[in-house]
């Protein structure tokens, strides 16, 4: 059986898949709902002079955008949808002042607020996991560079690749993540491979205790795992993504040894897949 450490790490990639009960909501589901709430929001405001109205409206016109392209990049266009939801947001206070004045039922401007507020749910989760994964994996990288100080030369070389190109999709989220993220995934698998070689060496020369290498290799091991899920993010094609998904869950049931090696075999089939 795989070693504590490399089952709480997989566990913890695995918490993100849409496996794992109870299903999530689709990514259309979160938008056509968002569309809804924002229409009952409406609803609710007919009658009512408020400059929030154009903000759920050009929102929604966003939303229809994206129900028609699934397929497409909707990171920057959520991120517009965003803007409007919470501007729309801010009509509270004048929304029950006009209420008020006009002796209309105060309660449906907070029932409005809740709508808008829920529909603010609809922003970019399918893009901010894939921004989360490759996030939090640069994070790793950095602290495994933190760790290993002075005992790393090669690897450091290949972690500092890798974080430029994570920068990357950071700053350019339009770009072809998928491509840019197999780059990386190599380097990484590099990185993982040369650590235990390379720190052990350094380590013995330095009179380093032997876990400096063993945390920065779990490091590496996990950013490692979450340039994997990123990836997944990234297919098109849902049987894909399931292929990775159950590469990813047979090697935690049935890998051996440390966290890198349980990691490694996982990369290993990953990219024979993505061949």
């Amino acid at each position: 059986m795989v070693s504590p450490p490399a089952f709480l790490l997989a566990v913890g990639m695995l918490a993100i898949s849409d496996a794992a009960p109870p299903k999530p909501p689709t990514f259309r589901e979160l938008i056509e709902y968002g569309l809804q709430e924002n229409i009952d929001a409406l609803k609710l405001w007919d009658g009512l002079n408020l400059a929030g109205k154009m903000d759920l409206i050009e929102a929604n016109k966003i939303f229809d955008e994206i129900l028609k392209d699934e397929q497409g990049d909707h990171y920057y266009p959520l991120k517009k949808a965003l803007r409007y939801e919470l501007q729309a947001l801010k009509e509270k206070k004048k929304c029950k002042s006009l209420s008020k004045k006009e002796k209309r039922d105060e309660t449906a401007c907070k029932k409005a607020s809740s709508k808008i507020a829920v529909s603010l749910d609809a922003a970019p989760q399918k893009q901010s996991l894939l921004r989360d994964l490759v996030e939090n994996g640069r994070r790793e990288n950095q602290e495994a560079l933190d760790i290993l100080g002075q005992l790393a030369a090669l690897v450091k070389t290949y972690l500092l690749e890798v974080n430029n190109i994570l920068g990357r999709i950071l700053e350019n989220e339009k770009e072809d993540a998928y491509m840019i993220l197999k780059t990386a995934l190599t380097k990484e698998l590099r990185a993982l491979e040369q650590e235990k070689v390379e720190c052990e060496v350094l380590r013995k020369i330095y009179n380093k205790d032997k876990f400096v290498c063993k945390n920065a290799a779990a490091k590496i091991a996990s950013a490692l795992l979450r340039i994997v899920m990123a990836i997944r993010e990234t297919l098109p094609e849902e049987s894909q993504k399931k292929k990775i998904e159950d590469i990813v869950r047979k090697g935690i049931v049935e890998g051996k040894g440390d966290v890198e090696d349980v990691v490694k075999a996982i990369v290993g089939e990953v990219l024979k897949i993505l061949e």
